[in-house]
């Protein structure tokens, strides 16, 4: 009997270790190991801005399949209002950027506090920036599965006492977005690999998840 049972429980207790040893294996920004899948676009994925006059502003959005199954999962919305000639709004030359995310998929963020008044502090969530090397699986704030809508930055903050978000003082540099989707109630960690040049706009260069 100890025959058989002593080999079938080696054998269990080697399972469980590569199976512990899998798991432990990192999520880096920017970094590639045999358990993920890897995208590039080439050319980047460029959001282009149009210009719509009837709101004296200029717009653009697109959208990301992450898991390539056929169905969007990142939507990407960026608009800029250029002009106060015609037009009494107070947010004139200032831009917006938020990112919208469906099935199931989660955005790293970075929650702020602020002042509202009368002692009340509230909170917004932020995508936030992670550099090269980053550990994206360490991360502790992700968003809300039901609250999909987080911001990159207002150029002209909702409240004085607010600041522009993560993404206002980086201009040509590349920075990551953390992704996370839960499969099979299990999460698989991601990057998105992320430009933003002199005039605000995202280049999306490559993305990566794991299998």
């Amino acid at each position: 009997m100890k025959q058989i049972i002593i080999p079938v429980v080696i054998f269990l207790l080697t399972l469980h270790s590569c199976k512990k040893d899998k798991e432990e294996i990192p999520v880096i920004a920017g970094d590639l190991n045999l358990e993920m899948v890897h995208w590039e676009f080439n050319p980047a994925l460029k959001i282009q801005l149009q210009i719509d006059p009837a709101n004296n502003m200029k717009y653009g959005k697109d959208s990301i399949d992450i898991n390539q199954d056929g169905n969007y999962d990142l939507f990407f919305y960026l608009k800029l209002f250029i002009d106060r000639k015609e037009t009494d709004r107070l947010d004139y030359g200032t831009y917006y950027g938020k990112l919208v995310a469906k099935n199931g998929l989660e955005i790293s963020t970075k929650t702020e506090t602020y002042y509202i008044g009368l002692g009340q502090t509230n909170d917004i969530s932020w995508v936030d920036t992670l550099k090269y090397e980053d550990k994206v699986s360490s991360r502790n704030n992700w968003s809300d599965p039901i609250n999909t809508v987080y911001n990159f930055m207002w150029v002209l903050p909702a409240r004085p006492t607010m600041s522009n978000g993560c993404w206002f003082d980086i201009f040509d540099d590349e920075r990551y977005i953390g992704i996370r989707m839960k499969i099979n109630s299990e999460y698989k960690y991601g990057w998105l690999k992320v430009n933003q040049d002199s005039d605000r706009n995202i280049e999306i260069q490559s993305y990566a998840i794991e299998k």
